[in-house]
């Protein structure tokens, strides 16, 4: 499932990795946090893991954004130029 995943987003795509009952109504930007969240919290490596403190902050903060969208739907494509190795990097805690 990560490999696949990762392989989406180094396509600059996550519209295939998004819930298809959404029918297109979110935030490109947001899905793009969280799948980047996502991948940061299965890094083999622990520092390179946001904790879950930082976790719940993103996700709060995507959620402030869906719910700004108010359910509209989504006016670009979802496809992005994308660095995989930049987005895993470590972080500061």
């Amino acid at each position: 499932m990560i490999e696949r995943v990762k392989s989406k987003v180094a396509q600059g795509n996550v519209n295939n990795l998004v819930d298809p009952r959404l029918e297109g109504r979110f935030n490109i930007n947001t899905a793009w946090k969280v799948v980047e969240l996502a991948i940061a919290c299965v890094s083999h490596t622990s520092i390179r893991r946001p904790t879950m403190n930082n976790v719940a902050i993103e996700l709060k903060n995507c959620l402030q954004v869906e719910k700004a969208c108010d359910g509209k739907p989504n006016n670009q494509s979802g496809y992005l130029s994308f660095n995989v190795e930049a987005m895993i990097s470590p972080k500061a805690r």
